[in-house]
């Protein structure tokens, strides 16, 4: 399933807060429409209604003032009243000329026109009437003009009560109309909301499915191994755990395997890790064929597998063993033209209530695996704890605990061993080989041939070269009294592949102040061959800062000199076994005359190494080797000792 889980939540986020945006907006606009329009029809209509009223209201007053007229027999405030008269008329007509300023419909503009035709035929007669008032007229002359005007007058009340019964009537669609905007925008907001919450729901369901999936993908990944789809170390032990558990407490009978597939380095050094891994991807279908459905089967690392056979005596295990085996043996693994054999090694220990717990379960299996490869590979060896190849094995693994205590509690001591110039080469510096003594609980000091043997084993050399790289600097930059100092550090094949080794030794010779010149590392041939392109990478490196190498055992390999060209390689140790015999044997001596010729020719020193004797220095002065070492020179030692020697 693609990745998008942050793309969709920001896409609905986004549409959310673009929705409310967006409903926030239109509701504002939509709420100030109605607003405006309510304001805008509220008001005319009001105004229109306050004109007509004013309108009918003058007419009235007007119709008064002319009847006040006629009784009042004081000529002065007869003359007031006329004059009020006057002004009542145009009183009228600037509220007409009010109410006509506003949009007239065609009902409003009819009766404007009505009181118009009317307002004409009142006027004169009004006036008439009330200039015969003014004049005292006879009554007989006056009462015809009084009747006609109020006929008049009557008619312009009866059409401006018709123009006030019309504007309410507006005033009240007015507000049915402004009523219905309202409702209208209501009914838009509920919509906007719904598509708001709709598209809330839609992401957040989008968003928990995602989550969903995202966890059990994540838990799958937690338990399962990216490569091969098994169930991964973690896992597997947690199932061995329960499956202990279950033996101790209702005796059941459950086996473990413990499988290493053979040849596996030759596949991934002659065809590159891609090769390996597509090998590795194929054998869980090989391990499937021969397990059943509730059996546990898991890649614990590496080329390393497992598998727990549950409710499963020794007899039927057995035979699972042989049918795998069998499986392995006719299996073929073909990459680009290339077809490869490969086996597997299998080490069963049956689950029993002395084991303590799956640790010591899985190292008694590890014991019996690394006991059935140590016979050739592609064979089975059940745990004996009696079976004597089994208890080398299982001490190997025991110096596990003595390697973690070493590195954690400084029992490693690093020893100096002199690297002596033979000829002018060299001849000022004080040139040693770093080496390695083990202190044990006793406080004994002993060789660590066993230990880094084991360290090779199980995976722990890296961090055993570490230990080494760190502390010889430290004690590099620590020791003032020694004149062109220079050490030759060892490297082991695991720490070639280590694609941080570099970046760890470049901070420690940054971190400690000293000078990449004054250190040199060693790789033995084998190690070089075997990770032939990043020892050459490393090389390269290192050398780039200042740093030397040397090749040890020289010599030792088939291919010496074919690989040699192809690596960056500083200065050639010449293996001991070529040399320990140098003085009396002829072959010996022209091997290493030969290595020698060939190193200088590619621009190479050479080190002779177990430089037991007089006559051996002799005779490699007499070849011209550039170095010597061994204990003719001096021994290992925990103190640097300045050789010196007569030429």
């Amino acid at each position: 399933m693609t990745d998008n889980s942050k793309l969709l939540i920001t896409t609905g986020f986004i549409s959310v807060v673009a929705v409310m945006i967006l409903l926030a907006i239109f509701s504002l606009s939509k709420f100030r429409d109605v607003k405006q329009t309510m304001t805008t029809l509220v008001e005319q209509t009001n105004a229109k209604t306050r004109a007509a009223n004013t309108m009918r209201d003058k007419i009235r007053v007007r119709s008064l003032t002319l009847s006040k007229m006629q009784h009042e027999p004081d000529l002065f405030k007869r003359d007031k009243l006329f004059i009020s008269f006057i002004g009542y008329a145009g009183d009228y007509r600037a509220a007409r000329d009010r109410l006509q300023s506003y949009n007239m419909n065609a009902d409003e503009i009819l009766i404007l026109n009505k009181l118009k035709s009317e307002a004409k035929l009142a006027q004169p007669m009004n006036l008439k009437a009330a200039n015969l008032l003014m004049q005292e007229a006879p009554i007989k002359t006056l009462l015809p003009v009084l009747e006609n005007a109020e006929k008049h007058q009557n008619n312009i009340f009866k059409h401006l009560d018709e123009l006030v019964k019309l504007e309410n009537k507006y005033t009240d669609s007015s507000l049915t109309l402004v009523n219905k905007y309202y409702r209208d925008t209501q009914y838009l907001l509920y919509i906007m909301v719904m598509i708001a919450i709709t598209i809330s729901l839609f992401v957040a369901r989008m968003v928990i499915k995602n989550v969903s999936v995202k966890n059990k993908k994540i838990e799958y990944q937690a338990t399962h191994d990216s490569l091969t789809g098994l169930i991964n170390r973690d896992e597997f032990e947690n199932r061995l755990t329960t499956a202990l558990q279950l033996t101790e407490n209702n005796n059941h009978d459950n086996i473990l395997f413990y499988m290493d597939l053979d040849h596996f380095k030759i596949v991934n050094d002659t065809c590159g890790h891609i090769a390996g891994d597509a090998l590795l991807r194929q054998l869980p279908d090989l391990f499937e064929k021969h397990k059943r459905k509730y059996d546990s089967l898991a890649r614990l690392g590496g080329n390393e597998f497992g598998l727990l056979l549950e409710d499963c005596n020794i007899e039927n295990a057995k035979k699972v063993a042989k049918n795998i085996q069998s499986e392995f043996e006719r299996f073929k693994f073909h990459w680009e033209g290339k077809v490869f054999s490969v086996g597997i090694s299998i080490g069963l220990v049956p689950l029993n209530i002395n084991h303590v717990d799956i640790y010591e379960l899985l190292s008694a299996a590890d014991v019996a695996c690394y006991a059935a490869k140590d016979r050739g590979g592609n064979s089975i060896q059940i745990y004996d704890a009696s079976n004597k190849n089994v208890i080398e094995k299982h001490g190997q693994m025991h110096w596990l605990q003595d390697i973690s205590n070493a590195l954690e509690n400084d029992h490693f001591i690093l020893y100096f061993q002199p690297i002596y110039p033979l000829n002018k080469t060299g001849k000022d510096e004080n040139y040693y080989e770093v080496l390695l003594r083990y202190r044990d609980k006793t406080g004994k000091i002993l060789p660590p041939a066993g230990l880094l043997s084991a360290a090779e084993r199980f995976g722990s050399i890296g961090e055993v070269d570490r230990w080494v790289i760190k502390n010889s600097l430290e004690w590099i930059a620590a020791t003032h009294h020694i004149e062109n100092l220079k050490l030759s550090i060892n490297l082991s094949g695991k720490s070639l592949n280590d694609e941080n080794i570099f970046n760890f030794i470049k901070e420690q010779i940054k971190s400690n102040h000293v000078d990449p010149r004054q250190i040199a590392f060693e790789i033995t041939e084998t190690a070089a061959i075997g990770s032939l392109e990043a020892a050459k990478k490393l090389m390269q490196q290192l050398k780039k800062i200042g740093c030397k190498f040397s090749l040890d055992d020289f010599g030792s390999g088939l291919s010496s000199f074919a690989y040699l060209k192809n690596l960056p390689v500083n200065m050639l140790k010449i293996d001991g076994s070529f040399v320990r015999n140098i003085a009396d044997d002829p072959i010996d001596f022209a091997m290493v005359k030969s290595i020698h010729e060939i190193g200088k020719i590619m621009g190479m020193h050479t080190i002779a190494e177990f430089v037991e004797t007089e006559e051996i220095i002799n005779k490699l002065k007499e070849i011209g080797v550039d170095y010597a070492q061994g204990y003719a020179i001096a021994k290992p030692s925990s103190e640097a000792i300045i050789v010196t020697r007569k030429t």
